[in-house]
């Protein structure tokens, strides 16, 4: 019995150390981009896209933001609306405007926009 026993647990081990050894193969679904805020046009005027440059020497990217675009402002979520005020502010003080930046999450494959985060400090 108490070989059985031993043999049965033997097996345990060995199958749970042979999954441990198993990977698993991540799929990278989201890309982002940091940039100042001064570089980043958020969407407006009818226009359902952010635009910006990637680097000094890129083209201006357009990526459109959908119903799902979720908008962000010193870490609270706000709506579109909101997000365009606050902004407006941050703007009217250099200062803080040099200071603030903001965060593009985009989907790989549809290139819309998943979020967008700004932040002007405290």
């Amino acid at each position: 019995m108490s070989r059985s026993i031993a043999a049965v647990l033997a097996s345990l081990t060995l199958a749970v150390a042979g999954s441990a050894h198993a990977f698993r193969v991540m799929e990278k679904v989201e890309g982002s981009v940091e940039l100042a805020l001064r570089e980043l046009a958020l969407p407006s005027g009818g226009r359902a896209a952010v635009m910006y440059r990637p680097c000094a020497a890129c083209p201006l990217k357009m990526q459109s933001v959908t119903a799902r675009t979720t908008y962000y402002f010193n870490g609270r979520v706000v709506t579109l609306v909101e997000l365009l005020a606050a902004v407006d502010e941050v703007r009217q003080r250099p200062a803080d405007e040099a200071r603030a930046v903001a965060f593009v999450h985009y989907d790989l494959n549809t290139e819309d926009v998943n979020r967008v985060r700004v932040h002007a400090g405290d």
